[in-house]
Protein backbone atom coordinates (compact mmCIF):
# COMPACT_ATOMS: atom_id res chain seq x y z
CA UNK A 1 0.00 0.00 0.00
CA UNK A 2 0.93 3.35 -1.15
CA UNK A 3 2.54 5.24 2.16
CA UNK A 4 0.77 8.58 1.45
CA UNK A 5 -2.13 6.95 1.51
CA UNK A 6 -2.25 5.80 4.89
CA UNK A 7 -3.42 7.34 8.29
CA UNK A 8 -1.06 9.04 8.82
CA UNK A 9 2.81 8.90 8.65
CA UNK A 10 3.87 8.71 12.19
CA UNK A 11 7.25 9.49 13.40
CA UNK A 12 9.08 6.59 15.74
CA UNK A 13 12.30 8.52 16.16
CA UNK A 14 13.20 9.94 19.50
CA UNK A 15 11.16 12.58 21.54
CA UNK A 16 14.12 15.22 20.84
CA UNK A 17 14.02 14.08 16.98
CA UNK A 18 9.95 14.48 17.13
CA UNK A 19 10.53 18.04 18.62
CA UNK A 20 12.71 19.33 15.65
CA UNK A 21 10.37 18.22 12.85
CA UNK A 22 7.74 19.69 14.81
CA UNK A 23 9.32 22.88 15.41
CA UNK A 24 10.67 22.86 11.59
CA UNK A 25 7.02 22.22 10.35
CA UNK A 26 4.94 24.81 13.02
CA UNK A 27 7.33 27.31 13.82
CA UNK A 28 5.80 29.83 11.17
CA UNK A 29 2.31 29.12 12.03
CA UNK A 30 2.47 31.91 14.85
CA UNK A 31 4.20 34.80 12.80
CA UNK A 32 1.98 34.26 9.64
CA UNK A 33 -1.67 32.83 10.38
CA UNK A 34 -3.50 35.96 9.66
CA UNK A 35 -7.45 35.90 8.99
CA UNK A 36 -8.69 33.55 11.56
CA UNK A 37 -8.75 29.65 11.37
CA UNK A 38 -11.15 30.02 7.73
CA UNK A 39 -8.12 31.50 5.86
CA UNK A 40 -5.64 29.09 7.17
CA UNK A 41 -7.45 25.72 6.54
CA UNK A 42 -5.68 25.85 2.45
CA UNK A 43 -2.39 26.53 4.31
CA UNK A 44 -2.66 23.50 6.29
CA UNK A 45 -3.92 20.97 4.16
CA UNK A 46 -1.27 22.09 1.14
CA UNK A 47 1.21 21.24 3.74
CA UNK A 48 0.69 18.47 5.05
CA UNK A 49 -1.81 16.78 2.87
CA UNK A 50 0.06 17.85 -0.37
CA UNK A 51 3.51 18.67 0.39
CA UNK A 52 4.59 16.14 3.45
CA UNK A 53 1.72 13.71 3.16
CA UNK A 54 1.32 13.12 6.80
CA UNK A 55 -2.35 12.92 6.35
CA UNK A 56 -4.52 11.86 3.52
CA UNK A 57 -7.45 13.86 2.53
CA UNK A 58 -10.22 11.84 4.05
CA UNK A 59 -8.18 11.86 7.21
CA UNK A 60 -7.67 15.20 7.34
CA UNK A 61 -11.22 16.35 6.32
CA UNK A 62 -12.22 14.01 9.85
CA UNK A 63 -10.03 16.12 12.17
CA UNK A 64 -11.27 19.35 10.70
CA UNK A 65 -15.07 17.94 11.12
CA UNK A 66 -13.66 17.00 14.79
CA UNK A 67 -12.30 20.33 15.34
CA UNK A 68 -15.51 22.14 14.15
CA UNK A 69 -17.30 19.92 16.06
CA UNK A 70 -16.07 20.77 19.53
CA UNK A 71 -15.77 24.40 21.38
CA UNK A 72 -12.49 26.46 21.21
CA UNK A 73 -10.33 27.51 17.98
CA UNK A 74 -10.96 25.49 15.10
CA UNK A 75 -7.58 26.09 13.61
CA UNK A 76 -5.54 26.02 16.70
CA UNK A 77 -6.66 22.36 17.70
CA UNK A 78 -6.46 20.91 13.89
CA UNK A 79 -2.60 22.15 14.41
CA UNK A 80 -2.66 20.37 17.85
CA UNK A 81 -4.59 17.34 16.21
CA UNK A 82 -2.15 17.16 13.49
CA UNK A 83 0.94 16.77 15.62
CA UNK A 84 -0.22 14.93 18.08
CA UNK A 85 -1.09 11.93 15.30
CA UNK A 86 2.43 12.32 14.44
CA UNK A 87 4.69 12.41 16.95
CA UNK A 88 2.22 11.90 20.37
CA UNK A 89 0.71 14.35 23.02
CA UNK A 90 3.90 16.19 23.53
CA UNK A 91 4.39 17.33 20.17
CA UNK A 92 1.08 18.27 19.59
CA UNK A 93 1.10 20.79 22.57
CA UNK A 94 4.36 22.01 21.27
CA UNK A 95 2.81 22.83 17.92
CA UNK A 96 -0.18 24.25 19.79
CA UNK A 97 2.39 26.76 22.06
CA UNK A 98 4.37 27.46 18.65
CA UNK A 99 0.94 28.41 16.53
CA UNK A 100 -0.50 30.88 19.41
CA UNK A 101 2.51 31.84 21.40
CA UNK A 102 3.69 34.87 19.21
CA UNK A 103 -0.08 36.11 18.98
CA UNK A 104 -0.70 35.87 22.76
CA UNK A 105 2.51 38.14 23.45
CA UNK A 106 1.21 40.62 21.05
CA UNK A 107 -1.56 41.28 23.52
CA UNK A 108 -0.01 41.18 26.47
CA UNK A 109 1.97 43.66 25.21
CA UNK A 110 -0.96 45.78 24.40
CA UNK A 111 -2.85 45.13 27.51
CA UNK A 112 0.21 46.59 28.89
CA UNK A 113 0.71 49.65 26.82
CA UNK A 114 -3.44 50.18 25.89
CA UNK A 115 -3.63 53.24 28.50
CA UNK A 116 -0.28 55.07 26.32
CA UNK A 117 -1.83 54.41 22.84
CA UNK A 118 -4.72 56.89 21.59
CA UNK A 119 -7.64 55.80 21.52
CA UNK A 120 -8.51 56.66 18.02
CA UNK A 121 -5.76 54.90 14.69
CA UNK A 122 -4.04 56.68 12.32
CA UNK A 123 -5.22 56.57 8.55
CA UNK A 124 -2.61 54.55 7.47
CA UNK A 125 -2.99 52.15 10.26
CA UNK A 126 -7.05 51.42 9.09
CA UNK A 127 -5.93 50.78 5.49
CA UNK A 128 -3.60 48.32 6.80
CA UNK A 129 -5.95 46.36 8.44
CA UNK A 130 -8.41 46.39 6.09
CA UNK A 131 -5.68 45.02 3.51
CA UNK A 132 -5.16 42.22 5.80
CA UNK A 133 -8.94 41.75 6.08
CA UNK A 134 -9.62 41.57 2.57
CA UNK A 135 -7.00 38.99 1.79
CA UNK A 136 -8.44 36.99 4.76
CA UNK A 137 -11.66 37.49 2.56
CA UNK A 138 -10.33 35.84 -0.47
CA UNK A 139 -8.37 32.78 1.80
CA UNK A 140 -11.68 32.00 3.35
CA UNK A 141 -13.06 32.04 0.35
CA UNK A 142 -10.81 29.48 -1.60
CA UNK A 143 -10.95 27.41 1.72
CA UNK A 144 -14.19 26.92 1.25
CA UNK A 145 -14.18 26.01 -2.21
CA UNK A 146 -11.37 23.73 -2.04
CA UNK A 147 -13.24 22.24 1.02
CA UNK A 148 -16.58 21.62 -0.59
CA UNK A 149 -15.22 19.45 -4.09
CA UNK A 150 -13.97 17.02 -0.64
CA UNK A 151 -16.95 17.37 1.15
CA UNK A 152 -19.64 17.04 -1.26
CA UNK A 153 -19.84 13.28 -1.58
CA UNK A 154 -23.68 12.96 -3.13
CA UNK A 155 -26.22 14.79 -3.26
CA UNK A 156 -26.85 14.70 0.86
CA UNK A 157 -23.74 15.89 1.72
CA UNK A 158 -24.54 18.94 -1.13
CA UNK A 159 -27.49 19.82 0.45
CA UNK A 160 -26.45 19.86 4.48
CA UNK A 161 -23.67 21.65 3.46
CA UNK A 162 -26.04 24.42 1.63
CA UNK A 163 -28.35 24.54 4.59
CA UNK A 164 -25.54 24.68 7.05
CA UNK A 165 -23.97 28.13 4.86
CA UNK A 166 -27.60 29.48 4.45
CA UNK A 167 -28.21 29.24 8.09
CA UNK A 168 -25.18 30.51 9.82
CA UNK A 169 -25.41 33.14 7.31
CA UNK A 170 -28.81 34.40 7.89
CA UNK A 171 -28.28 33.80 11.33
CA UNK A 172 -25.29 33.85 14.39
CA UNK A 173 -25.65 32.43 17.48
CA UNK A 174 -23.67 30.32 19.87
CA UNK A 175 -25.62 27.37 20.27
CA UNK A 176 -26.60 27.58 16.21
CA UNK A 177 -23.02 26.25 14.74
CA UNK A 178 -22.98 22.74 17.24
CA UNK A 179 -26.49 22.06 16.12
CA UNK A 180 -26.16 22.65 12.06
CA UNK A 181 -23.02 20.27 11.89
CA UNK A 182 -24.52 17.57 14.33
CA UNK A 183 -27.85 17.95 12.44
CA UNK A 184 -25.75 17.18 9.61
CA UNK A 185 -24.39 14.31 10.98
CA UNK A 186 -27.95 12.87 11.70
CA UNK A 187 -29.42 13.29 8.38
CA UNK A 188 -26.62 11.80 6.23
CA UNK A 189 -26.26 8.47 8.90
CA UNK A 190 -30.14 7.95 8.20
CA UNK A 191 -29.64 8.60 4.59
CA UNK A 192 -26.75 5.69 4.62
CA UNK A 193 -28.56 3.83 7.11
CA UNK A 194 -32.07 3.90 4.93
CA UNK A 195 -30.40 3.64 1.39
CA UNK A 196 -29.42 -0.16 1.42
CA UNK A 197 -33.37 -0.78 2.49
CA UNK A 198 -34.75 1.47 0.23
CA UNK A 199 -32.95 0.14 -2.86
CA UNK A 200 -33.53 -3.38 -2.50
CA UNK A 201 -37.35 -2.50 -2.05
CA UNK A 202 -36.72 -1.21 -5.54
CA UNK A 203 -35.08 -4.32 -6.65
CA UNK A 204 -38.08 -6.23 -4.82
CA UNK A 205 -40.91 -4.19 -7.11
CA UNK A 206 -38.50 -4.34 -10.12
CA UNK A 207 -38.48 -8.23 -10.20
CA UNK A 208 -42.31 -8.61 -9.53
CA UNK A 209 -42.75 -6.34 -13.02
CA UNK A 210 -40.24 -8.81 -14.94
CA UNK A 211 -41.94 -11.99 -16.35
CA UNK A 212 -41.26 -14.93 -14.65
CA UNK A 213 -39.48 -16.72 -17.58
CA UNK A 214 -37.59 -13.91 -19.77
CA UNK A 215 -36.33 -14.68 -23.22
CA UNK A 216 -32.73 -15.01 -23.94
CA UNK A 217 -33.11 -12.34 -26.35
CA UNK A 218 -35.59 -10.28 -24.11
CA UNK A 219 -32.58 -10.17 -21.03
CA UNK A 220 -31.46 -7.14 -19.52
CA UNK A 221 -27.86 -5.92 -19.90
CA UNK A 222 -27.85 -4.96 -16.46
CA UNK A 223 -28.45 -8.32 -15.17
CA UNK A 224 -25.14 -8.98 -14.96
CA UNK A 225 -23.98 -6.23 -12.81
CA UNK A 226 -26.29 -8.04 -10.05
CA UNK A 227 -25.43 -11.59 -10.89
CA UNK A 228 -22.78 -13.37 -12.55
CA UNK A 229 -24.06 -16.69 -14.60
CA UNK A 230 -21.32 -19.50 -15.37
CA UNK A 231 -22.66 -21.60 -18.51
CA UNK A 232 -21.52 -24.71 -18.41
CA UNK A 233 -18.82 -25.16 -21.13
CA UNK A 234 -18.02 -26.74 -24.22
CA UNK A 235 -21.91 -27.89 -24.17
CA UNK A 236 -21.52 -29.04 -27.96
CA UNK A 237 -17.86 -29.78 -28.69
CA UNK A 238 -16.77 -33.44 -28.02
CA UNK A 239 -18.98 -36.71 -28.48
CA UNK A 240 -17.61 -38.38 -25.05
CA UNK A 241 -19.93 -35.10 -23.16
CA UNK A 242 -22.78 -35.83 -25.67
CA UNK A 243 -25.48 -37.56 -23.50
CA UNK A 244 -24.59 -35.95 -20.79
CA UNK A 245 -26.85 -33.38 -18.65
CA UNK A 246 -24.98 -30.06 -18.24
CA UNK A 247 -25.22 -28.94 -14.53
CA UNK A 248 -27.05 -26.17 -13.93
CA UNK A 249 -25.89 -22.37 -13.69
CA UNK A 250 -23.70 -21.56 -10.79
CA UNK A 251 -24.69 -17.91 -9.53
CA UNK A 252 -22.82 -15.63 -7.77
CA UNK A 253 -24.47 -12.86 -6.07
CA UNK A 254 -22.75 -10.18 -5.75
CA UNK A 255 -21.09 -9.32 -2.40
CA UNK A 256 -22.59 -6.81 0.08
CA UNK A 257 -20.25 -5.01 2.43
CA UNK A 258 -21.26 -7.13 5.46
CA UNK A 259 -20.99 -10.42 3.18
CA UNK A 260 -17.99 -12.59 3.70
CA UNK A 261 -15.36 -12.85 0.94
CA UNK A 262 -16.08 -15.99 -1.31
CA UNK A 263 -12.98 -17.78 -1.46
CA UNK A 264 -10.67 -18.13 -4.43
CA UNK A 265 -12.18 -21.22 -6.05
CA UNK A 266 -15.22 -18.79 -7.49
CA UNK A 267 -12.83 -16.92 -9.70
CA UNK A 268 -14.04 -16.55 -12.99
CA UNK A 269 -12.73 -16.12 -16.69
CA UNK A 270 -14.14 -15.76 -19.24
CA UNK A 271 -13.27 -18.35 -22.31
CA UNK A 272 -9.77 -17.32 -24.05
CA UNK A 273 -9.69 -13.96 -22.29
CA UNK A 274 -7.41 -12.84 -19.72
CA UNK A 275 -8.92 -13.01 -15.45
CA UNK A 276 -10.50 -10.06 -14.70
CA UNK A 277 -11.07 -9.56 -10.79
CA UNK A 278 -14.77 -10.12 -9.03
CA UNK A 279 -16.57 -7.89 -7.63
CA UNK A 280 -16.15 -9.70 -4.28
CA UNK A 281 -12.28 -9.32 -4.34
CA UNK A 282 -12.27 -5.40 -5.60
CA UNK A 283 -14.89 -5.26 -2.40
CA UNK A 284 -12.09 -7.00 -0.02
CA UNK A 285 -9.11 -4.73 -1.00
CA UNK A 286 -10.70 -2.21 -0.45
CA UNK A 287 -11.51 -3.72 3.01
CA UNK A 288 -8.26 -4.36 3.37
CA UNK A 289 -6.68 -0.95 2.55
CA UNK A 290 -9.15 0.82 5.14
CA UNK A 291 -8.16 -1.68 7.54
CA UNK A 292 -4.61 -0.99 7.29
CA UNK A 293 -5.47 3.06 7.29
CA UNK A 294 -7.15 2.33 10.55
CA UNK A 295 -4.14 1.05 12.31
CA UNK A 296 -2.75 3.63 14.20
CA UNK A 297 0.29 4.11 16.76
CA UNK A 298 -1.59 6.62 18.76
CA UNK A 299 -4.29 9.34 19.15
CA UNK A 300 -2.53 10.81 22.23
CA UNK A 301 -4.29 8.74 24.85
CA UNK A 302 -6.14 4.96 24.96
CA UNK A 303 -9.84 4.74 24.35
CA UNK A 304 -9.96 4.07 28.32
CA UNK A 305 -7.87 7.81 28.57
CA UNK A 306 -10.19 9.78 26.61
CA UNK A 307 -13.48 8.62 28.11
CA UNK A 308 -11.85 9.30 31.67
CA UNK A 309 -10.65 12.53 30.25
CA UNK A 310 -14.32 13.21 29.28
CA UNK A 311 -15.20 12.04 32.66
CA UNK A 312 -12.75 14.00 34.76
CA UNK A 313 -13.22 17.11 32.22
CA UNK A 314 -17.15 17.05 33.42
CA UNK A 315 -16.76 16.80 37.29
CA UNK A 316 -13.64 19.48 37.27
CA UNK A 317 -16.27 22.06 35.72
CA UNK A 318 -19.25 21.51 37.90
CA UNK A 319 -16.85 21.52 40.67
CA UNK A 320 -15.36 24.66 39.92
CA UNK A 321 -18.83 26.38 39.02
CA UNK A 322 -20.18 25.02 43.10
CA UNK A 323 -17.19 26.66 44.57
CA UNK A 324 -17.71 29.54 42.94
CA UNK A 325 -21.43 29.78 44.04
CA UNK A 326 -20.12 28.60 47.70
CA UNK A 327 -17.02 30.74 48.39
CA UNK A 328 -16.91 34.71 49.09
CA UNK A 329 -16.21 36.85 45.87
CA UNK A 330 -13.12 36.63 44.27
CA UNK A 331 -12.48 39.02 40.95
CA UNK A 332 -9.82 36.36 40.09
CA UNK A 333 -11.49 33.45 40.09
CA UNK A 334 -14.51 34.54 39.28
CA UNK A 335 -13.12 35.80 35.41
CA UNK A 336 -11.70 32.17 35.56
CA UNK A 337 -15.05 30.64 35.65
CA UNK A 338 -16.43 33.33 32.98
CA UNK A 339 -13.66 32.37 30.59
CA UNK A 340 -14.00 28.70 31.43
CA UNK A 341 -17.68 28.89 30.55
CA UNK A 342 -17.02 30.42 27.14
CA UNK A 343 -14.57 28.66 26.36
CA UNK A 344 -16.72 25.23 27.35
CA UNK A 345 -19.80 26.95 25.07
CA UNK A 346 -18.21 28.27 22.44
CA UNK A 347 -19.00 26.65 18.93
CA UNK A 348 -17.77 28.31 15.54
CA UNK A 349 -14.78 30.38 16.83
CA UNK A 350 -13.59 33.79 17.01
CA UNK A 351 -17.23 35.45 15.54
CA UNK A 352 -18.98 33.99 18.46
CA UNK A 353 -16.49 34.51 21.04
CA UNK A 354 -16.17 37.75 21.22
CA UNK A 355 -19.30 38.99 22.41
CA UNK A 356 -19.38 36.65 25.15
CA UNK A 357 -16.45 37.95 25.95
CA UNK A 358 -17.38 41.52 25.77
CA UNK A 359 -20.40 40.61 28.38
CA UNK A 360 -18.54 38.50 30.74
CA UNK A 361 -15.87 41.65 31.12
CA UNK A 362 -17.49 45.03 29.49
CA UNK A 363 -21.01 44.76 30.70
CA UNK A 364 -19.30 43.48 34.21
CA UNK A 365 -17.82 46.63 34.40
CA UNK A 366 -14.34 45.29 34.47
CA UNK A 367 -13.05 46.66 31.33
CA UNK A 368 -13.28 50.23 29.48
CA UNK A 369 -15.66 49.87 26.49
CA UNK A 370 -13.39 51.78 24.49
CA UNK A 371 -10.19 49.73 25.23
CA UNK A 372 -12.34 46.50 24.47
CA UNK A 373 -12.78 47.77 21.01
CA UNK A 374 -9.69 48.92 20.59
CA UNK A 375 -8.17 45.94 21.52
CA UNK A 376 -10.49 44.07 18.92
CA UNK A 377 -9.36 46.37 16.23
CA UNK A 378 -5.63 45.32 16.88
CA UNK A 379 -6.61 41.52 17.24
CA UNK A 380 -7.54 41.27 13.64
CA UNK A 381 -4.32 42.70 12.44
CA UNK A 382 -2.78 39.84 14.36
CA UNK A 383 -1.39 36.48 13.60
CA UNK A 384 -3.62 33.57 15.75
CA UNK A 385 -6.74 32.77 17.09
CA UNK A 386 -8.82 35.53 18.50
CA UNK A 387 -8.59 33.20 21.74
CA UNK A 388 -5.44 35.51 22.18
CA UNK A 389 -7.87 38.41 23.14
CA UNK A 390 -8.20 36.60 26.52
CA UNK A 391 -4.82 37.55 27.65
CA UNK A 392 -5.31 41.31 27.07
CA UNK A 393 -8.86 40.90 28.89
CA UNK A 394 -7.09 39.55 31.60
CA UNK A 395 -4.48 41.44 32.04
CA UNK A 396 -7.59 44.92 32.38
CA UNK A 397 -9.82 42.74 34.46
CA UNK A 398 -6.77 42.23 37.00
CA UNK A 399 -4.72 45.27 36.88
CA UNK A 400 -3.47 44.97 40.38
CA UNK A 401 -1.78 41.29 39.09
CA UNK A 402 -1.72 41.76 35.49
CA UNK A 403 0.70 38.32 34.92
CA UNK A 404 -1.93 36.07 36.97
CA UNK A 405 -4.37 37.60 34.36
CA UNK A 406 -3.85 37.18 31.38
CA UNK A 407 -2.19 33.47 32.53
CA UNK A 408 -5.94 32.73 33.91
CA UNK A 409 -7.56 34.02 30.92
CA UNK A 410 -5.43 32.09 28.26
CA UNK A 411 -5.61 28.69 30.35
CA UNK A 412 -9.40 28.96 31.27
CA UNK A 413 -10.06 30.17 27.19
CA UNK A 414 -8.01 27.65 25.52
CA UNK A 415 -8.15 24.96 28.26
CA UNK A 416 -11.71 22.99 27.46
CA UNK A 417 -11.46 22.77 23.49
CA UNK A 418 -7.65 21.18 23.96
CA UNK A 419 -9.25 18.76 26.92
CA UNK A 420 -12.62 17.62 25.10
CA UNK A 421 -10.05 17.50 21.61
CA UNK A 422 -7.93 15.20 23.52
CA UNK A 423 -10.73 12.88 25.05
CA UNK A 424 -12.41 12.52 21.47
CA UNK A 425 -9.87 12.06 19.38
CA UNK A 426 -9.43 8.15 20.84
CA UNK A 427 -12.72 7.50 20.95
CA UNK A 428 -12.47 8.42 16.79
CA UNK A 429 -9.65 6.33 16.50
CA UNK A 430 -11.89 3.27 17.96
CA UNK A 431 -14.63 3.94 15.97
CA UNK A 432 -13.31 5.33 12.85
CA UNK A 433 -13.29 2.31 10.15
CA UNK A 434 -17.01 2.07 11.37
CA UNK A 435 -20.15 2.35 8.92
CA UNK A 436 -21.92 4.75 11.11
CA UNK A 437 -18.97 6.82 12.45
CA UNK A 438 -18.06 7.45 8.33
CA UNK A 439 -21.46 8.33 7.59
CA UNK A 440 -21.88 11.00 10.58
CA UNK A 441 -18.26 12.44 9.93
CA UNK A 442 -19.14 12.69 6.52
CA UNK A 443 -22.20 14.48 7.24
CA UNK A 444 -20.24 16.88 10.14
CA UNK A 445 -17.56 17.53 7.40
CA UNK A 446 -20.46 19.08 5.10
CA UNK A 447 -22.03 20.96 8.07
CA UNK A 448 -18.63 22.37 8.79
CA UNK A 449 -17.85 23.67 5.78
CA UNK A 450 -20.73 25.69 4.95
CA UNK A 451 -19.79 27.18 8.08
CA UNK A 452 -16.72 28.88 6.68
CA UNK A 453 -19.25 30.10 3.62
CA UNK A 454 -21.05 32.41 6.49
CA UNK A 455 -17.53 33.24 8.28
CA UNK A 456 -16.83 34.42 4.55
CA UNK A 457 -19.91 36.67 4.46
CA UNK A 458 -19.49 38.00 7.69
CA UNK A 459 -15.82 39.28 7.00
CA UNK A 460 -16.67 40.36 3.91
CA UNK A 461 -19.46 43.05 5.30
CA UNK A 462 -17.34 44.24 8.38
CA UNK A 463 -13.83 44.31 6.74
CA UNK A 464 -13.55 47.93 6.48
CA UNK A 465 -12.05 48.97 9.67
CA UNK A 466 -12.51 52.41 11.34
CA UNK A 467 -11.81 54.53 14.56
CA UNK A 468 -15.31 53.60 17.20
CA UNK A 469 -17.73 56.11 16.76
CA UNK A 470 -19.83 57.04 19.97
CA UNK A 471 -18.09 54.03 21.60
CA UNK A 472 -19.19 51.34 19.04
CA UNK A 473 -17.03 49.63 16.90
CA UNK A 474 -17.37 51.33 13.39
CA UNK A 475 -17.10 48.96 10.36
CA UNK A 476 -18.33 48.81 6.46
CA UNK A 477 -18.41 46.36 4.17
CA UNK A 478 -15.67 45.68 1.67
CA UNK A 479 -17.95 46.75 -0.80
CA UNK A 480 -17.60 49.97 -0.32
CA UNK A 481 -14.29 50.34 -2.37
CA UNK A 482 -13.90 47.98 -5.60
CA UNK A 483 -10.10 47.81 -4.45
CA UNK A 484 -10.65 45.85 -1.85
CA UNK A 485 -12.60 43.26 -3.34
CA UNK A 486 -9.30 43.27 -6.07
CA UNK A 487 -7.59 42.34 -3.32
CA UNK A 488 -9.74 39.62 -2.31
CA UNK A 489 -9.87 38.01 -5.81
CA UNK A 490 -6.09 38.38 -5.64
CA UNK A 491 -5.50 36.46 -2.81
CA UNK A 492 -7.85 33.41 -4.09
CA UNK A 493 -6.48 33.12 -7.46
CA UNK A 494 -3.20 33.52 -6.84
CA UNK A 495 -3.48 30.74 -3.51
CA UNK A 496 -4.96 27.99 -5.65
CA UNK A 497 -3.36 25.15 -6.77
CA UNK A 498 -2.76 26.35 -10.35
CA UNK A 499 -0.55 28.76 -8.63
CA UNK A 500 0.17 27.98 -5.15
CA UNK A 501 1.47 31.38 -3.68
CA UNK A 502 1.88 30.56 -0.05
CA UNK A 503 -0.94 32.06 1.92
CA UNK A 504 1.06 34.21 4.08
CA UNK A 505 2.85 35.98 1.00
CA UNK A 506 -1.22 37.21 0.10
CA UNK A 507 -1.64 38.56 3.30
CA UNK A 508 1.38 40.38 3.07
CA UNK A 509 0.18 41.62 -0.23
CA UNK A 510 -2.68 42.32 1.19
CA UNK A 511 -1.78 44.66 3.61
CA UNK A 512 0.71 46.35 1.04
CA UNK A 513 -2.05 47.36 -0.75
CA UNK A 514 -3.79 48.67 1.82
CA UNK A 515 -0.95 51.03 2.74
CA UNK A 516 -0.94 51.92 -0.92
CA UNK A 517 -4.51 52.66 -0.91
CA UNK A 518 -3.98 55.22 1.54
CA UNK A 519 -0.92 56.62 -0.34
CA UNK A 520 -3.23 57.52 -3.28
CA UNK A 521 -6.46 58.24 -1.52
CA UNK A 522 -5.12 59.98 1.35
CA UNK A 523 -1.31 60.83 1.64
Amino acid sequence: MDPSRALALQNNDSLFLRFVECTKAFWAFGFTTFGGPSANIVYLRRMFVNNKKWLDDNTFADFFAISSTLPGPAFSQLTFTVALVRGGLLCGLWAFVLGTFPGSIAMIALGYGVREIPSELPSIVLNLFTGLNSAAVGLIALAAYQLSKKAITDHVSRAMLFISAAATTCYSSEWLFPVMMVGAGIVTYLHDELKPRREAYLAKKERQRQPHTPEPEDRPQSAAAEEIALSPMNQTSSAPNAGITPPPPVVLNEVGPRQRRPSTTSKVTAEGASATPSIASVQHSAEEEEEQRGKVRTFGLGLKGGIAALVAFVVAFAVLLGIRAAVPFNRAYDMFCNFMIVGTIIFGGGPVVIPLLRGYTVDAGYVDASAFLFGFAILQALPGPFFNFAAFLGILTLPYNPPLGAFLGLVALFAPGLILQLAVLPIYGSLRTKRATRSVLRGITAGAVGLIYAATWRLFNQGVVRNSINGSRSSLSLSSDGWWGVLAAFAFVACDDAVKLPPPVAILAGAVGGILKWAVTEA
